[in-house]
């Protein structure tokens, strides 16, 4: 999963958890990386583009189907996505899982 720029679904929530005396926020991405809320490493699906210049997941970049504009634009970035219809049926595989809101 190169990258540490992640994604997150459309529906994701911030969750507060304890760390030492203090609380702090955490958001779980879409390859399962859980993110320190502070750090900024993490973007919502329904903003994510990939023409932004960050050091994307490939992981999550996987899970969501993209346009074949935005594939170029990942492939030229040495991310591979997949088009719509092979999308679909790696969501329902067991590899896809992780995927899953």
């Amino acid at each position: 999963m190169p990258g540490t720029y992640h994604i997150v679904h459309l529906n994701a929530q911030y969750y507060t958890r304890a760390v030492g005396r203090r609380k702090r926020e955490f958001i779980k991405s879409v390859c399962g990386e859980i993110l320190p809320r502070e750090r900024g490493q993490s973007c919502n699906i329904a903003i994510a583009t990939p023409s932004w210049n960050y050091d994307w997941c490939h992981d999550c970049v996987k899970a969501f189907p993209w346009t074949e504009d935005a594939r170029k634009i990942w492939l030229k970035k040495g991310i591979e996505t997949m088009d719509e219809a092979t999308w679909k049926e790696w969501i329902n595989s067991q590899e896809g899982e992780y995927a899953k809101p």
